[in-house]
């Protein structure tokens, strides 16, 4: 018997923006009712008679909203109780298991059976769980036969090893009430964590149907045309004059189209009117009562808040939130993009407007030039973007990725930023507070606050920068100067002369070293990498060593604690375990190893490691190149191997079954006698394999195997 239900409706749906300017998510218009008004029926029809409904953002339209149901109670929250906090606040008087359903989900799901499948396991609580092609969207689940063992949330397509995704729906019973705790509670963020640790089961319910999260506008979208399968989905009184020419477009209630008008790939709100001959590009959003005048342009991809008066013939310019900026990933902490165009001055201004938001007000956020004109006018909108904002911008002068990671940490900012411009393309990499790629989750968040509108109450941040000895350049040659004691006897080549070479040259002279740029073969030649990140060597005449051989080397007289990034050859972790110190991993979600790697400055920056090998070399009384071939052999390859996007995350599933989960929750390491391969699936490029193996020859051959494998689960 189906008797009590929870309908979580009280989100705000800022994503949705400016949709849900007017109008709460749940009541956003689909088929011929609302989502809301969908999902009662379904509960009516299911049987359902006790119906309680969480509310908080625009909750009197929800509230005076007509249902189906004879018995509904509304929970009117005046601060967020998170999503579990609500469900523990609106079941309290529930004496038997009730379902728990999102307002702005749609399904074809049988409520009635999915509540039986939860009364025959006897649990106290059941997650509804479906498989999808694109996991990255959800929170994905990991399961023992029935039995949910681990959640993560909204992965990135690093930490995705599962096709199988929390819809949002549980089933209860009164017993788990007690385990949610007093306050804002969630049930990704506290309720699941904690009843995995405290082994109490979490049972899966996986269903095969239909199933529509509306939680951005591209879900919605999509949604509108599932349920109409015409060339436009209009609701109520929209309409277009006859010689107007629209396509592929969805139009609410009072919306009107005049003649001549044009209208493509959009989503226009209640009672917008559309001028004649005004043209509205592929992607737009346009608010609720927005008027557009006659022959008015509207760029693709712009959003228009509601109830503007955009006046005759005026032309609008990519405002980008809909269509374009959905492909516009930031990716382990990198845009890029042809100048001018995907990355214009408009994207830095959003973008620094985004960074400020995200970190909260008053932070401070520094953003470096590559010394071209083009880089400083982008660079100087994202500083006028935080500004507007409320945030501290630091003009941080010329730099490159590592001086940035640094100065995240010696400035204390929230993010800093390099723009370079190389061949027309601008590349903006990011660091966080730790001198590493953002998270995720944290880039997730920037991407949300890049659709935000532009607040116009909120006092204009300060500009900040730094001259003499606060100069980040400065406090870069003074840091890298304290990785050694000295350097006295070392001789090395600078290979490659770059703004970041530039600093190991002057620092290891400085500390004692022989340094020249020139070429030969009396000395060990070391290479840094243009954003000084990363660095490799010749060492004598011919032995190649790469950026793991060299710290493997530096970690030979390190004590302590050594951070070492997830994807990192187990020789390196065996190396830093035989000199007696300590290998911590920093990952995408690891908060306390990811604070290593700012305090192993050695590890993460490519001058500080050429000087801390040249360190341990004098120390240890050999050459380098004895330390690096006295090191155990190992061979490591990388490729690429590319897959259908919508079968990626069934292979994963699969691939599963026959390795170890990667360090960090990162791919899947498959073992073979010769080596192992360790397979990271990349956002919109198939999979990376990466291979440590004995030789050259086994390498070749664990890819041939781990590719089979991979092409098996995929036929």
């Amino acid at each position: 018997m189906c008797k009590y239900a929870v309908v979580l409706a009280g989100g705000f749906g800022r994503r949705l923006f400016p949709i849900t300017e007017a109008v709460p998510k749940p009541l956003l218009p689909l088929g011929n009712s609302t989502v809301y008004g969908i999902l009662t029926d379904k509960l009516a029809a299911a049987g359902f008679t006790q119906i309680a409904v969480t509310t908080m953002y625009k909750g009197e339209q929800i509230e005076a909203y007509p249902v189906a149901l004879k018995q509904v109670k509304y929970f009117r929250e005046t601060m967020p109780l998170g999503t579990a906090g609500s469900v523990k606040n609106a079941a309290a008087g529930f004496d038997d298991c009730f379902l728990v359903v999102s307002g702005d989900t749609v399904s074809d799901f049988d409520f009635k059976e999915i509540m039986e499948k939860h009364r025959r396991h006897g649990g106290l609580i059941s997650v509804v769980c479906k498989r999808v092609t694109s996991p990255t969207e959800y929170g994905t689940v990991a399961v023992d036969g029935d039995i949910i063992t681990e959640f993560t949330e909204k992965p990135n397509w690093r930490r995705t090893l599962t096709n199988l995704v929390n819809t949002g729906i549980y089933v209860m019973s009164p017993g788990l009430l007690p385990y949610i705790g007093t306050g804002q509670q969630d049930f990704a963020a506290d309720l699941f964590p904690r009843l995995l640790r405290e082994g109490v089961p979490i049972h899966c319910i996986e269903e095969q149907g239909f199933w529509c999260d509306i939680g951005d506008v591209e879900s919605y979208y999509r949604c509108c045309f599932c349920y109409e399968k015409g060339e436009n989905v209009l609701f109520g009184s929209a309409s277009a004059a006859e010689d107007a020419a629209v396509s592929g477009s969805v139009l609410f209630d009072g919306v009107t189209v005049d003649s001549g008008g044009a209208v493509y790939g959009s989503i226009l709100c209640g009672g917008v009117y559309v001028g004649k001959n005004a043209f509205i590009g592929k992607g737009c959003v346009i608010g609720a009562g927005t008027i557009i005048g006659d022959g008015a342009y509207i760029a693709g991809g712009t959003i228009l808040k509601a109830g503007l008066n955009i006046e005759k013939g005026t032309r609008v310019m990519k405002s980008v939130i809909f269509g374009e900026l959905r492909k516009r990933h930031i990716e382990n902490g990198r845009i890029s993009g042809r100048y001018g165009t995907y990355i214009n001055g408009e994207l830095c201004l959003r973008l620094g407007g985004a960074l400020a938001y995200t970190a909260g007000a008053g932070s401070a956020v520094g953003v470096f030039g590559d010394g071209s004109s083009e880089a400083k006018a982008l660079a100087d909108s994202i500083l006028c973007g935080v500004r507007i904002y409320g945030g501290r911008a630091c003009d941080m002068g010329e730099g490159f990725g590592a001086l940035a990671a640094f100065s995240a940490v010696e400035y204390k900012l929230a993010y800093a930023l390099t723009v370079a411009v190389r061949g027309g393309v601008v590349t903006l990499s990011l660091f966080d507070g730790d001198g590493l790629p953002p998270t995720t989750k944290e880039e997730r968040a920037v991407e949300a606050a890049l659709s935000r509108p532009v607040p116009t109450s909120v006092s204009a941040g300060e500009l900040l920068s730094f001259a003499g000895e606060e100069a980040p350049k400065y406090r870069y040659a003074a840091r890298l100067t304290h990785v050694t004691e000295g350097l006295r006897g070392a001789k090395l080549y600078v290979g490659e002369k770059n703004p970041a070479s530039e600093f190991l040259y002057s620092v290891a002279h400085k500390m004692g070293a022989e340094v020249d740029y020139s070429t030969g073969t009396d000395r060990d030649m070391f290479y840094v990498s243009a954003d000084g990140l990363y660095a490799e060597a010749r060492l004598g005449a011919d032995t190649e060593c790469g950026f793991w051989g060299l710290l493997c080397i530096a970690a030979a007289t390190a004590k302590g604690e050594v951070a070492l990034p997830t994807l990192c050859p187990r020789f390196v972790e065996e190396a830093v375990e035989r000199a007696g110190g300590k290998a911590v991993f920093y990952g995408d979600a690891m908060g306390r190893q990811r604070e290593a790697a700012a305090r192993c400055f050695w590890s993460v920056d490519g001058n500080a490691l050429v000087l801390k090998a040249l360190e341990s070399a004098l120390k240890l009384g050999k050459p380098l190149e004895n330390l690096y071939l006295e090191m155990p052999r190992r061979v490591i390859e990388y490729k690429t191997l590319p897959m259908d996007e919508e079968k990626k995350a069934e292979a994963m599933e699969k691939l599963s079954t026959q390795g170890e989960k990667g360090r960090g929750g990162e791919g899947i390491r498959i073992r073979y006698s010769r080596g192992s391969v360790t397979v990271i699936p990349q956002n919109g490029g198939g999979f990376r394999l990466f291979a440590e193996a004995v030789s050259n020859e086994a390498a070749e051959e664990i890819f041939v195997e781990t590719e089979k494998k991979i092409k098996g689960e995929q036929d």
